[in-house]
């Protein structure tokens, strides 16, 4: 799976690194849908249950079972309004 990082994620990214002292961001899947799984992303240590993918320096965990289910995960960091946070689109 190809994880494509904004670089203002990447801006966030390193802060949240930063303030956790962890080395992994786990993409946590929430809401299903028939269709799609809404992810949310936390700082997170790694199970053994979790498989990683790299971008660079940034390490991703996905739960094994998940694996395969998606091709590219699109992570980016909106502000709009009074909206501020991750925005993780799987594809």
């Amino acid at each position: 799976m190809k994880i494509n990082i904004t670089d203002i994620a990447k801006e966030n990214l390193d802060k949240v690194l930063e303030a956790s002292g962890k080395e992994y961001f786990k993409l946590v899947p929430g809401s299903r849908s028939c269709c799609d799984i809404i992810f949310t992303l936390v700082a997170s240590d790694k199970s053994e249950k979790d498989k990683v993918f790299e971008n660079g320096s940034y390490k991703f965990l996905i739960e094994e079972d998940l694996d395969g289910i998606y091709d590219k995960i699109d992570v980016d960091y909106i502000t709009e309004g009074f909206t501020k946070g991750f925005s993780i689109v799987a594809k």
